[in-house]
């Protein structure tokens, strides 16, 4: 009898001592919860090391009642992949009440990519270029550029999708997927990728070192061609990059949507069924970002048109 009770004593001190653990963890969990609400709007000082030579500054966040920029990441050679955008979603975009868009730029590589990207901004006002070698190694300092700029001259807009320039996306239809978000959401909506591996063949596109990248797998990121988040999450984004000693991890959406926002506690929030990589006819109602990069140069502006067509028969076409 007096062992039963000793062992009910001890059953019920280490459930007392279970649930002080639980409600430490709990607590902990809700105090950076609690931390991140009340820092998420504090001021970020701009960085004033970042330099742009083709700026619009505050122009393209100057709407009244918009609520989302695109920003869509281009190569300075990449001239077709603009003028199809500007020709379907973008000059939706440009045109809607709530939404804007512009086309984030590095420097080329000779004069006359630069005598390119020069003439394309006096001509359509959309480009703005950081002051960086546009280079496919240089990704995440042109992720640091655009965001940079962002916090600089976009800090009031609700929500930043970051596009790369080979991709259709549905305006009307991600016009209502915004309207269902929350007021102060700040995940990073996109294509989750979990337990990605890490490239280490010297002739993978995505070649990483061990120096870069010592683990064999990243954290879960958004897959690059499109990712939506606030302009709270990015300023939460560049206050850890800032405090981060080390140099820019190499590849943009693992070191931005990955790296640092696991270490800021950014959580990540899927659109997998939204996004489709690569276009294979027919378009589906559900898809409203569809990459175009598996089409050939040749055949880019009749493909792009086609889905551009198929997204708009789909839509009821609100206001946005």
């Amino acid at each position: 009898m007096g062992r039963g009770r000793f062992k009910s004593k001890r059953i019920i001190k280490c459930c007392n001592v279970a649930g002080i653990v639980i409600l430490v963890v709990l607590l902990s969990q809700t105090m950076i919860q609690f931390v991140q609400f009340l820092t998420y709007d504090e001021p970020l000082p701009i960085n004033e090391s970042y330099h742009y030579p083709i700026d619009l500054q505050k122009e393209p966040c100057d709407k009244s009642g918009m609520t989302l920029l695109t920003v869509v990441t281009s190569a300075p050679m990449n001239v077709l992949n603009r003028e199809v955008i500007r020709e379907t979603w973008g000059r939706a975009m440009k045109e809607s009440k709530s939404m804007n868009i512009i086309f984030f730029l590095g420097k080329g590589a000779n004069d006359t990519a630069e005598e390119i990207i020069q003439n394309e901004s006096e001509l359509f006002g959309d480009i703005v270029q950081g002051d960086f070698l546009d280079s496919y190694r240089n990704l995440s300092l042109k992720g640091l550029h655009f965001m940079e700029w962002t916090l600089r001259n976009c800090s009031h807009i609700k929500w930043i999708l970051k596009a790369d320039d080979d991709v259709m996306i549905n305006p009307y239809s991600f016009h209502k997927f915004l309207q269902r978000r929350k007021r102060r959401d700040t995940s990073i909506h996109g294509l989750i990728i979990k337990n990605g591996t890490v490239r280490r063949d010297l002739d993978d596109k995505w070649y990483t070192t061990e120096l870069e990248f010592s683990e064999p797998n990243y954290p879960s990121y958004c897959q690059g061609t499109t990712y939506l988040l606030s302009a709270r999450t990015i300023r939460r984004l560049l206050e850890v990059q800032r405090q981060d000693p080390k140099p820019p991890f190499v590849w943009e959406d693992i070191y931005f949507t990955g790296i640092l926002a696991k270490q800021a506690h950014v959580k990540l929030s899927g659109m997998n069924s939204m996004i489709r990589l690569d276009y294979h006819p027919p378009i589906r109602k559900g898809w409203y970002f569809v990459g175009t990069h598996n089409l050939s140069q040749a055949n880019l502006k009749n493909g792009s048109q086609i889905i551009w067509n198929s997204m708009r028969n789909y839509t009821s076409l609100p206001t946005i």
